[in-house]
């Protein structure tokens, strides 16, 4: 299975359901991590993701746990309606505004990240949320 480039999209060449490009893609993006292409069997797709470097499991670890704690936002409004009583209008504003601030901080820390370092970033994103 190769992979080809144009752009920012990658394209296969052969057509196939995304269940199965992902695991295809990661098993060969770790074979050319390593610089050697091993033989990849078509029934374990999964056998060529021990061979990723420690970074990639890094970022995979903290995007898991990124995702795991956006888990929580359907179950807030639970809280506020039955815990705090908000009335269902008041507990879908909190939702809007909470969108609204994500769709306009997103940008804005990547373009300053971009000017003054990713880490400086995380730590004052860190030290504002101990704060909170």
């Amino acid at each position: 299975m190769r992979w080809k480039c144009a752009g920012n999209a990658l394209k296969m060449r052969s057509s196939h359901i995304i269940s199965r490009m992902l695991p295809a893609f990661i098993a060969d993006l770790s074979t050319r991590v390593r610089g050697v292409r091993w033989t990849q069997s078509r029934l374990n797709p999964w056998r060529g993701l021990s061979g990723l470097p420690r970074e990639i499991w890094l970022l995979f670890v903290t995007t898991l746990i990124n995702r795991a704690g956006m888990m929580v936002l359907p179950f807030l409004v639970i809280y506020l309606t039955r815990e705090l009583r908000f009335s269902a209008a008041r507990a879908g504003f909190v939702f809007a505004v909470y969108g609204a601030t994500a769709a306009l901080a997103g940008p804005m820390s990547g373009k300053l990240s971009d000017r003054i370092g990713a880490l400086p970033i995380m730590r004052a994103s860190l030290g504002g949320a101990v704060d909170l």
